[in-house]
């Protein structure tokens, strides 16, 4: 856009008002797979400041089972609604039910950008690739990619820009867009924390023999992930 962006931290960087958001969804989660009551205290209307919307992923075994966005009016009970149906998301056949291991993320749209009709190879190069989220429309067709799925499936900034055509279903032009600068928030059994650059916040290996013993299984499990019973990797 030819303008700085405004690094200052907000609300959406605050453990106490987003990432509370994060570990209340998980809480829904965890309620809505075991058919339990929702433990915790509900949370206030007003912790969330000005926003464009809120996106609620869910992770089945460390796979995306299911993502649903809507902007919050009762936020509590928003977001409750919008959990469970991540869990109805017919795009991932009920995957989340089946999981043994879960986690969410919560995705908060920042101030957005509207653009005028334009080309997939003219949008492209006007988005931070990889922080901001897409959202293209066409009369009652739009669809919006979070900004992490760049990086889950190795997206450049054309591809992203084509998947999300895609995914709203529209066939040729005229496109219309908007670009949101998002935060995310994951909750896990680990914790909750803010997402830096699309993934977990990690402390550094200590050294050579401390980081190969952590990536290797990582890089083995990308492997087997990623390969097919052929040997040929996917993609």
């Amino acid at each position: 856009t030819g303008v700085a962006v405004d690094r200052t931290p907000t609300w959406r960087d605050d453990p106490a008002r987003a990432g509370r958001v994060a570990a209340r969804a998980l809480a829904f989660a965890r309620a809505h797979l075991d058919g339990t009551p929702v433990a915790g205290e509900p949370l206030p209307l007003d912790l969330l400041g000005p926003n464009d919307g809120v996106f609620v992923t869910i992770f089945a075994d460390g796979r995306v089972a299911g993502c649903v966005g809507a902007r919050m009016a009762a936020l509590d009970g928003d977001l409750q609604r919008i959990t469970g149906m991540a869990f109805a998301d017919p795009r991932f056949r009920g995957a989340a039910g089946r999981a043994a291991r879960l986690a969410v993320t919560v995705s908060f749209l920042g101030p957005g950008a509207a653009y005028s009709a334009a080309r997939l190879e003219d949008i492209a190069p006007r988005v931070r690739h990889g922080e901001e989220a897409v959202m293209v429309f066409q009369h009652q067709r739009s669809a919006v990619l979070l900004p992490f799925v760049a990086l889950q499936q190795s997206l450049t900034a054309p591809q992203f820009v084509a998947e999300v055509i895609d995914k709203a279903g529209i066939t040729r032009p005229p496109y219309g867009w908007a670009a949101y600068a998002v935060t995310t928030w994951l909750a896990d059994a680990d914790g909750v924390r803010k997402l830096v650059a699309n993934m977990p916040p990690r402390e550094p290996p200590t050294g050579l023999a401390d980081g190969v013993a952590r990536l290797r299984p990582l890089y083995l499990a990308y492997l087997r992930a990623h390969t097919r019973a052929d040997g040929l990797r996917d993609g």
